[in-house]
């Protein structure tokens, strides 16, 4: 038996942290193939100036409604922070001051969860952070 037959999809974005949305959701129209395994889609997306431009410094959630008859299915995708991939972008990122300070912080992180970890297990003879 073939899973039922998407009739639309909705789509809008929101921001991850506050939850506002940021755009209307979308109706997207669907044409499906049946397949053996289900269905297969082509989907047509619309043009929609009022679309706002997205922060490259940022992440974003867009929000996928799925709809099959009656039945509404929710999926939440992560839009990633853009992430240049020329040489030189990355030779720029590599010094960004921002970088180096959450290196920073990881590393010191790191060493007082060790620190404690080695503490403990003198203390308590027990392996106190799964390291065998």
């Amino acid at each position: 038996m073939s899973p039922p037959r998407v009739s639309a999809i909705h789509y809008g974005i929101r921001h991850p942290e506050t939850g506002d949305w940021l755009t209307s959701m979308f109706r997207v129209q669907a044409a499906g193939n049946a397949i053996p395994d289900g269905w297969e889609y082509s989907w047509s997306y619309p043009v929609v100036p009022q679309q706002p431009e997205l922060s490259r410094e940022e992440a974003f959630l867009l929000v996928i409604v799925a709809m099959d008859g009656g039945d509404a299915h929710t999926f939440n995708v992560v839009i990633p922070i853009y992430q240049p991939t020329s040489l030189w972008d990355r030779v720029l990122a590599a010094l960004d001051p921002g970088r180096w300070a959450r290196a920073f912080a990881g590393w010191i992180v790191e060493a007082v969860h060790g620190a404690l970890c080695g503490f403990v297990e003198q203390i308590s003879g027990a392996d106190a952070c799964g390291g065998g």
